[in-house]
């Protein structure tokens, strides 16, 4: 159970983490948060607090990018999203997902002392299997983002045959790399904080931070790898990220080719 109270009385939050809602089960954290701010806006006209947090003890719905199902049991992981007012361009909305990840990976490095890999565009893995997976969605308004929800799925406490009968081999959870099980409570003010610390430098004008914070942990980048777009696999060497999160593939032949959208095999 998570104590809510003991995380809005955190000083170190300045913004993420001051307003948090507590849901026993939702059909996804995302989506129950997005129609609570369009309700907001379109509704008193006083939108919700920059920062809101919606978290909940399962979802029965749960999904992550291309509506791929993401399992989420009662107790076992961290279901939560959190809503956003970048003030960004379209095209710069990557940094949501990318803050989100960054953020996962520096939580879990600093409380767990364990060294993840993120993966293009939105999995954070250790050992070549994912343990979590972020999902931004945009409210667009005059090509502007005029809020963004954040969902994050980090997996806790699943045994490896949970996670095999949910997933197969390519997932883990936080129990099965450090073989105990985990406190969610501190797993959860971990990943806060850092969301916290990094949307500050987001507000403040530092996006490039994040990115090159992210191509940190991108151990992808310089390697060969495998992008999936439109069931047409390409394969070349991660070169980098442009300024919009694309993926920049250097083919076989030498041409390069930028993907906005795609599955990334390494």
């Amino acid at each position: 159970m998570i104590n809510i109270h003991q995380i809005l009385s955190n000083p170190e939050l300045k913004r993420i983490g001051k307003h948090i809602q507590y849901r026993q089960t939702v059909t996804s954290t995302n989506r129950v948060l997005y129609k609570m701010a369009v309700n907001a806006l379109e509704g008193s006209g006083e939108p919700l607090p920059d920062g809101q947090v919606l978290i909940a003890e399962e979802q029965v719905a749960g999904r992550g990018r291309m509506n791929r199902v993401w399992v989420s049991p009662r107790g076992k992981g961290l279901w939560f999203s959190v809503l956003l007012y970048p003030e960004l361009p379209v095209e710069k909305s990557f940094l949501l997902t990318f803050l989100g990840a960054v953020a996962v990976a520096e939580a879990i490095f600093h409380t767990f002392e364990i060294k993840s890999v993120i993966k293009w565009p939105n999995d954070v893995l250790v050992k070549g299997r994912k343990y979590c997976g972020i999902l931004t969605e945009t409210r667009i308004q005059e090509e502007k983002i005029q809020f963004a929800v954040v969902g994050i799925g980090l997996n806790l406490n699943q045994t490896l045959q949970e996670i095999t009968e949910s997933y197969g081999p390519i997932a883990t959870s936080l129990r099965i790399i450090l073989h105990r099980s985990i406190e969610p409570q501190q797993a959860f003010v971990a990943v806060l904080t850092e969301m916290d610390r990094y949307y500050e430098m987001l507000k403040s004008g530092q996006g490039q931070g994040i990115v090159d914070k992210w191509k940190e942990y991108a151990a992808f980048l310089g390697t060969e790898v495998t992008v999936v777009h439109e069931d047409q696999p390409y394969m070349g060497i991660a070169k980098d990220i442009d300024e919009k999160g694309g993926l920049v593939l250097q083919l076989k032949s030498g041409e390069e080719k930028t993907f906005y959208s795609g599955d990334l095999f390494l």
